[in-house]
């Protein structure tokens, strides 16, 4: 893959929900971590807010889309008429080659959160980027419901005090999603 600059990059990087079998390996993950902290959307203090929890094996993924579907019955997700698409995404879940859960630590008040938010958000969108620089596509899944659950707090040992912000799908794409083209800027920018 010819190499791209960071225009292109940022242009040509796509949520993808379909990957290879081909795990990504573990230092790859940690090499990318290690670039991505360094967010251009510095907080206050350089708190670095933010630990992860990688799951990779056969047995956490299984855990986790355990969770999610039990989350998703007590939601009502899944009734009788929906058994074949809880099936489907309990399938596409499971071939998911890795996940990575994002933990933010919370500030306790309202614009060290929002702060310490912005710097996450920041840092995992380094991250997509510098994957799909390598042939690593991820999608970030933001299910609030299943990330406050006690279930998934509890098995992930996720403290009081802490929110994971995102469940990051990853593993090697063979399938590009389709560009979905955006509004120029110019159509929503104002001049004064």
């Amino acid at each position: 893959m010819a190499r791209m600059n960071i225009s292109e990059i940022i242009k040509d990087a796509r949520q993808v929900i379909r990957f290879s079998e081909d795990s990504v390996p573990r230092e790859a993950i940690v090499e990318l971590l290690n670039d991505a902290v360094y967010a251009a959307k510095p907080n206050r203090g350089l708190s670095e807010p933010w630990r992860f929890i990688l799951l990779d094996s056969m047995e956490a993924k299984s855990r986790l889309v355990g969770i999610m579907l039990e989350v998703g019955a007590e939601l009502g997700r899944y009734d009788r008429n929906k058994a074949r698409i809880k099936e489907q995404f309990a399938d596409m879940a499971m071939s998911v080659p890795s996940y990575l859960i994002v933990v933010m630590q919370e500030h306790p008040d309202q614009t060290g959160w929002e702060d310490d938010f912005a710097t996450t958000c920041c840092m995992i969108q380094n991250f997509s980027l510098l994957g799909w620089e390598k042939g690593i596509g991820m999608t970030w899944l933001k299910d609030d419901d299943v990330c406050d659950s006690p279930q998934f707090r509890e098995w992930l040992d996720i403290h009081s005090g802490e929110r994971a912000v995102s469940i990051l799908s990853l593993g090697y794409y063979e399938d590009v999603p389709r560009l979905k083209e955006r509004v120029p800027a110019a159509e929503k920018l104002t001049i004064l």
